[in-house]
């Protein structure tokens, strides 16, 4: 089942520096939370690196410890579509292993 479906709704950043002008026009204090959601993927398996920001509900998806504590997952590692692993179950948090993403 799908838990999030971030097509959308991501923001992408070209490149860095985009994003670093992006994160200076920031008031001071809204910087940290921003930066926190920030991660970078590529759209096509051999396309280039983009800076993602997660400024939706994406952003309560947290990292899991181990792998096998994730509940959600893209398809694949340029997916922008999360789907859950297991049955979720009511208040528990959504997790997924983005260390494995990153070394996909």
């Amino acid at each position: 089942e799908i838990v999030h479906d971030t097509t959308a709704s991501e923001t992408l950043f070209p490149d860095v520096y985009s994003y670093r002008r992006f994160i200076l026009s920031l008031p001071k204090n809204m910087v940290c939370d921003v930066m926190d959601w920030a991660w970078t993927r590529k759209l096509n398996e051999n396309g280039p690196d983009y800076v993602c920001l997660g400024i939706n509900i994406s952003s309560l998806i947290r990292t899991a410890d181990k792998e096998l504590n994730a509940n959600v997952r893209p398809e694949t590692n340029i997916s922008s579509i999360f789907y859950a692993t297991r049955d979720i179950q009511q208040d528990e948090e959504i997790l997924t292993h983005f260390i494995r993403l990153n070394a996909e």
